[in-house]
């Protein structure tokens, strides 16, 4: 079971090597290895929005290698190709993040003002990224996680972020507490899970409440921290979702 593989995204060709050999070898793994290997690559947002899910307005940004064949990714050579969508979008901050990432590793907050040398790009250059329109709403609401277990919505958290910043996660100063999520953020969230084709075992789906309502930010399949120590009871579901799995 996929659950402390925190540097994955800083080693994403040995950590698909692995996931190969585990299925070679036969190993039942939980998340299954298509899914995870699918959630790696945060592209799979575009798939999950062609369904007709919600996400912040997004550019799609092309690894500096030239063996991107995305057609609809950007090619972004340096801070200035980076600074130009921003004026062509006439976004006044948006939020650029590497497709292949996680606990907000490379994400910057930018403006038309922000400097950013060649070494805050390199991880978008190698993997490709994403530039998002900045949602304010982050910083007075914070965001969602909604928890999934065995198929069945299980509990819900909000993270805000520390004053001054747009990062939630606690790393960056971010506190949690326990949520109760809307009626519109949980249908998303049940929209989102219903385009997956493989049998999940757990999920988290992350959404913020933006102006146009909720919009998802992540579906975290691979390692996500499900916030057993906001409801305690929830891991013994976890358990038991895992042995019924490793009965069949």
């Amino acid at each position: 079971m996929l659950r402390s593989t925190w540097d994955y995204h800083l080693q994403p060709a040995r950590f698909r090597a692995w996931l190969d050999q585990l299925t070679r070898n036969g190993t039942p793994v939980f998340n299954p290895i298509p899914l995870v290997s699918w959630n790696m690559d945060k592209v799979y947002l575009r798939a999950l929005a062609v369904a007709g899910v919600a996400l912040p307005d997004t550019i799609w940004l092309a690894a500096s290698t030239g063996d991107d064949a995305d057609h609809e990714a950007a090619q972004v050579h340096d801070a200035q190709d980076l600074m130009a969508l921003l004026k062509r979008q006439r976004w006044t901050r948006a939020v650029v993040k590497p497709r292949i990432s996680a606990s907000a590793h490379g994400t910057r907050r930018i403006d038309p003002n922000t400097r950013l040398s060649p070494s805050d790009l390199a991880t978008i250059a190698s993997v490709g990224g994403l530039l998002q329109e900045y949602l304010p709403e982050i910083e007075s609401a914070g965001e969602l996680s909604l928890v999934f277990l065995d198929g069945a919505f299980s509990h819900a958290v909000r993270k805000t972020p520390r004053s001054g910043d747009f990062r939630v996660q606690q790393e960056f100063g971010g506190d949690v507490a326990g949520a109760e999520p809307s009626a519109a953020a949980q249908a998303l969230a049940e929209r989102s899970l219903a385009t997956l084709r493989e049998d999940w075992c757990y999920a988290r789906i992350d959404p913020v409440e933006s102006a146009r309502g909720p919009v998802l930010m992540e579906l975290e399949l691979i390692e996500p921290d499900l916030f057993f120590r906001i409801d305690p009871a929830a891991a013994d579901r976890l358990a038991e979702s895992i042995t019924k799995r490793l009965r069949r």
